[in-house]
């Protein structure tokens, strides 16, 4: 179909695409836009771990110490397992009895060790080491008293060293 002034149906182009004025071509229908969800790069690569802090001694917070002190833990220690009472495990087989469990320090002398263990006192005190072996038999091992030249020794120069740890501990009881 031909217009007025438009020789053989077709007019020149318009830079309005026949639009009125102010109105804007509109080609294709309303596309709704999703929210923006990503970056527009991919994001920068975590920052490297730390370097390893330096070894610090064992810290232990005492709750009664005034002013916040701190106990440093000895490197060594050995655990030992102490059999209250009068029992002598030698003296019996199969006796089943209960035992209380110790992290001690190695350096500790067994002077110390029994005045620990025993509660103080003037009264004299020994300390027998028991040697367990298989099927409930039990031996009775070096005994000091606290009196001794040999109470003076440490744990590790008696023998009771870290070697012998909660695999292979050492077995004691208290004799007044």
């Amino acid at each position: 179909m031909a217009f007025p002034g438009q020789p053989f149906g077709y007019s020149p182009p318009r830079p309005d695409f026949g639009f009125p004025p102010g109105v804007m071509p509109f080609f294709g229908g309303w596309q709704p836009q999703r929210p923006f969800s990503g970056a527009l790069a991919p994001p920068p690569p975590p920052p490297p771990p730390p370097p390893p802090a330096p070894a610090a001694p064992a810290l232990v917070n005492l709750a009664n110490a005034p002013g916040g002190i701190c106990y440093l833990f000895p490197a060594k220690h050995t655990a030992i397992n102490l059999i209250p009472g009068n029992l002598r495990p030698w003296e019996t087989r199969n006796e089943q009895f209960h035992f209380t469990r110790f992290s001690v320090p190695s350096n500790i002398s067994v002077g110390e060790l029994i005045r620990l263990l025993s509660g103080g006192g003037s009264a004299p005190v020994t300390v027998t080491e028991c040697l367990e072996h298989s099927r409930g038999r039990w031996d009775k091992g070096v005994s000091i008293a606290s009196g001794d030249a040999a109470a003076s020794k440490t744990l590790a120069a008696v023998g009771w060293h870290e070697g012998r740890g909660s695999a292979n501990p050492v077995w004691v009881v208290l004799r007044r």
